[in-house]
């Protein structure tokens, strides 16, 4: 796991940086199986296979993410798509 000033990176953190990279195997690692997305529209929820098929493809970007909490069990986290 990469290192921020010192410390463990935060396990959102580390999704946002595989993701940026498109690195589906750490993806993979990263998220967990219980993982849901529910986007702002369409009244959808979707799972890990769902987000994994989106990674590396350029097909979703993200901006202003932010962690809106973390701890050890959950982490919710906010952005545009």
């Amino acid at each position: 796991m990469s290192v921020i000033i010192g410390r463990v990176m935060s396990i959102i953190a580390a999704y946002n940086e595989a993701w940026e990279k498109g690195d589906v195997e750490a993806l993979t690692e990263i998220i967990h199986d219980d993982f849901v997305f529910n986007p702002h529209v369409g009244g959808m929820t979707m799972g890990k296979s769902d987000l994994l098929g989106f990674a590396g493809s350029d097909a979703v970007s993200g901006e202003n993410e932010r962690i809106l909490y973390e701890n050890d069990e959950i982490g919710v986290m906010h952005s545009i798509a």
